[in-house]
């Protein structure tokens, strides 16, 4: 992509242009051409036109980034990372695709990733929470993606935001083409990564348009034992409703289940002394399951087995299951020359769970407290795992009046939602109790006695919330 710039050569200019191709070394020139005027091109990686990178005809301060820099993106880098390629924009993610959601840093100015709001094809995202929450990266691919708009200082009041308290983020999706088509793209990487898109197209069928498209990722853990896995589907359909008037269907399932990786801080990465699988460094991570034989993981004195501390370091008692969907549908409809009416209702569906590993020392100190104080409960038998479940539904409806009255803009307009939802947390010594196709202990010899869900070893509360 290129940045165009009309210039009058002068010995100003050429100074200009000089000092610009030494500071960005990757850029490259052309010779100019013509008489009076020029015309310098710039090309670099990632770099948006000029116009939209900085927002021209905008009330706030706007960038953006077009869909020649979405594509130029590496294969599976999350749309939150996108960010990164924008002017005042700081994005720091756990791995080089952004993709564990526990992992993502995000500040633009004053404001974090959780006063961001994010807007996709109209409808607002809710919290960017990765536990209840709607970060925006599982509703979006790149490949289907025409432009990233933000604002990063006081965002426009007309948008339908859920957290923000100024910078909007707007990811506005590519309309389905009018040819017939298949477009197929295939990534291989490090750690194992193999990532496959494909979408088709039913081009122009009367007043109807779509597409369908589904993403496939696997890969392993960067550090330590554990994978990722990630399939999303897209479809969209849109109806010319005739004159400026339209109508536009849109659905996004997200499947994401990956393991997690222990928190590194600076002081164990220059620590020499390795973990507890022998690693330093950046390479330190969760380990494999290993017999209770094994030197180190002995059961504790008058303990059951597995009952030593170094279990909670093995990496099936640490994981993440996210499966969200979300419905939506825009009516656009043209009144008058300049005068326009939009209407978008949507419906999300959350739902997933998250594995921790809870130590037999620990476990042992609840139980202890919890049957004290008469609570009846079943006592630890070994290293145990806490399994926190989530789910919930957010649906609602935007509305938007706007009308063109000379170089001056008027709208109006109205935003409703309902956001529920639940969380429960439960704890268990058997860790094949969750769903049946995801992994489980290697070492069979671990799952210990068969509990059922009634088998209670804590008790915690179960909280629904209504914002």
């Amino acid at each position: 992509m290129s940045v165009h710039s009309i210039v009058r050569p002068s010995t100003r200019a050429l100074l200009l242009a000089c000092a610009a191709a030494a500071l960005v070394p990757v850029a490259h020139a052309q010779e100019p051409v013509g008489d009076d005027e020029a015309s310098i091109t710039v090309t670099g990686r990632r770099i948006s036109q000029s116009s939209e990178a900085i927002g021209e005809d905008k009330v706030s301060n706007v960038v953006a980034v077009t869909r020649e820099a979405l594509l130029s993106a590496p294969s599976g880098i999350s749309g939150l990372k996108m960010l990164e390629q924008l002017p005042g924009f700081n994005v720091q993610t756990d791995g080089a695709l952004g993709l564990y959601e526990f992992g993502n840093s995000v500040q633009t100015r004053a404001f974090n990733l959780d006063q961001i709001g994010f807007i996709v094809d109209g409808i607002p995202t809710g919290r960017s929470d990765a536990f209840g929450g709607s970060p925006v990266f599982r509703y979006v691919d790149n490949e289907n993606l025409g432009v990233v708009e933000a604002a990063v200082g006081a965002g426009d009041v007309s948008l339908p935001s859920y957290s923000t308290l100024g910078p909007v983020v707007q990811y506005n999706s590519i309309a389905p083409q009018e040819d017939m088509g298949l477009f197929v793209s295939q990534s291989f990487g490090d750690f194992g990564l193999k990532r496959t898109f494909i979408r088709a197209s039913t081009g122009q069928v009367g007043p109807f348009r779509a597409y369908v498209s589904r993403t496939k990722l696997d890969s392993d853990l960067w550090r330590g034992v554990g994978t990722v896995d990630r399939e999303h589907w897209e479809a969209q359909l849109h109806a010319d409703l005739g004159g400026d008037s339209w109508a536009r269907f849109k659905f996004v399932s997200n499947d994401f289940f990956d393991y997690d990786s222990p928190t590194l801080s600076r002081t164990l990465y220059n620590s020499a002394t390795p973990d507890v699988g022998g690693n330093t460094g950046r390479d330190r991570g969760y380990i494999a399951v290993v017999p209770n034989s094994t030197p180190g993981f002995a059961p504790v004195a008058g303990g059951p087995a597995f009952s030593n501390s170094n279990y909670t370091y093995t990496y099936n008692l640490a994981l993440n299951v996210r499966k969200d969907k979300l419905y939506g549908g825009t009516v656009h409809l043209g009144i008058a020359d300049g005068v326009w009416a939009e209407a978008t209702g949507y419906y999300e569906d959350k739902g997933g769970y998250g594995v921790s590993p809870d130590s037999y020392a620990n476990s042992l100190l609840q139980y202890t407290r919890q049957t004290a104080a008469g609570l009846a409960l079943t006592a630890p038998r070994g290293t145990q795992y806490g399994l926190s479940t989530v789910g919930g539904d957010r649906y609602g409806l935007t509305t938007k009046l706007h009308w063109d009255m000379g170089a001056h803009s008027v709208e109006a307009g109205l935003w409703v939602e309902v956001d529920s939802y639940n969380r429960t947390q439960r704890a268990s010594t058997r860790p094949t109790d969750r769903l049946p196709a995801r992994p489980t202990w290697t070492n069979s010899s671990m799952r210990g006695a068969i509990i059922s869900r009634n088998d209670i070893r804590r008790r915690r509360s179960s909280r629904t919330a209504f914002p």
